[in-house]
């Protein structure tokens, strides 16, 4: 993914907040207790249909995280649909999720952020301090550090 990003460190940013939204934030764990509470009785069929369904809204939700962690460190909101949409054109757009997708598809995620974005962002506190330091990926060695100076 960073390397498609083309080492642009605002793109690595949103990945990087949305995927510190699964790692820090529990709602796997929420999911799973909801999950086991709503499925009791219901077929394999219908029990898939549920799982996929909290599985792409926990990565919406993450896809919302990373957007305010972006803002948060003084990068614009905007920036995170952008990367959204980069991603759609680097993925493609095609096929349309079926129900046994666990990610919504690219196309909605992009519509979803555009949305949370117009009618949320502006709820959201100023970043007190905007971002300081700057993020470095290294391609041959497929490193990335943070230089906290800059």
């Amino acid at each position: 993914t960073f390397q498609a990003f083309d080492n642009n460190e605002v793109n690595i940013a949103f990945v990087l907040g949305h995927e510190l939204h699964h790692a820090l934030t529990g709602e796997l764990f929420k999911y799973t207790k909801i999950l086991h509470e709503e499925s009791k009785g219901l077929n394999e069929e219908k029990y898939k249909d549920l799982k996929n369904f909290y599985t792409r809204e926990w990565e919406s939700n993450a896809d919302i995280y990373a957007i305010k962690l972006l803002h948060h460190s003084g990068y614009t909101a905007e920036s995170g649909y952008e990367t959204l949409k980069l991603s759609g054109e680097l993925i493609g757009t095609f096929p349309r999720e079926t129900k046994n997708d666990k990610h919504m598809h690219i196309v909605d995620r992009i519509n979803y952020a555009k949305q949370f974005i117009e009618n949320e962002v502006s709820e959201l506190p100023e970043p007190e301090n905007g971002k300081k330091g700057k993020w470095k990926y290294n391609r041959n060695l497929n490193h990335l550090t943070f230089d906290p100076s800059k």
